[in-house]
């Protein structure tokens, strides 16, 4: 019974040093919510280069890069084409603030564009630039290619 007491007594003692919460207790401003894939979303209109990473012939052609906003924020769609290449992919990116614009990538690997992607938005001109490599069998060949792309907003 003693112990069953001094238990009682342990447990009011800590209930009675929990601190209180305030009514009134401010929560801290965290600023305007950033939906960067909104801002960045549209069609770009440049050039793509195709660099073969084995020979370094190096082709280019006009093409466009869409970034297309998802239901996620910072998450947005990336779509590739350039007919010249016979360049037709898509595939989710990350998209976040940063430096003078917006950056955007893919650390997978295996995303539909061959090989990790990074890319980036400026602001003030709102013009793209993008990289990725993709290897493709060619015959019994396999040829690595190093796309590069650099446009501007329509």
């Amino acid at each position: 019974m003693k112990n069953i007491i001094k238990t009682l007594f342990m447990a009011l003692v800590m209930v009675c040093c929990l601190p209180a919460c305030r009514d009134n207790a401010e929560i801290p401003d965290h600023g305007p919510v950033v939906q960067p894939q909104e801002e960045a979303k549209g069609i770009y209109n440049g050039e793509w280069t195709r660099t073969d990473v084995k020979t370094g012939v190096v082709v280019t052609g006009a093409g466009t890069l869409e970034i297309t906003p998802s239901e996620y924020n910072y998450v947005a769609n990336i779509s590739v084409k350039c007919d010249d290449m016979k360049l037709d992919r898509s595939a989710p990116a990350n998209i976040t603030p940063g430096g003078q614009g917006y950056q955007f990538s893919n650390p997978e690997a295996s995303n539909s564009l061959g090989n990790i992607f990074i890319g980036d938005i400026k602001k003030s001109d709102m013009s793209a630039f993008m990289t990725f490599k993709i290897t493709v069998k060619e015959g019994r060949a396999s040829n690595t290619y190093l796309y590069v792309f650099n446009g501007k907003r329509q």
